[in-house]
């Protein structure tokens, strides 16, 4: 499975849900990845969080167990 990586980051989810990750305030601590692993990644060079490439509908629970976990706030959706 691929993984993406930018500065600032927006994907979409299924019903047009909107994820952002900004990377500038991305620590890695890996709380996204935790509760949304078929969503976020941690890259193994750069340690911050990356979207999949390949995101399945059906996770928007996960989604947002992700960014009200994120101490940095650093994931936000709409």
């Amino acid at each position: 499975m691929g993984v993406r990586k930018e500065l600032h980051l927006t994907g979409n989810l299924g019903d047009g849900m909107q994820i952002e990750v900004d990377f500038g305030k991305c620590a890695g601590h890996g709380v996204c990845a935790l509760e949304a692993p078929e969503i976020f990644d941690i890259d193994d060079e750069s340690g911050l969080a990356v979207l999949r490439t390949e995101r399945p509908e059906g996770q928007e629970a996960a989604v947002n167990a992700a960014v009200r976990g994120c101490p940095e706030r650093a994931i936000t959706i709409a």
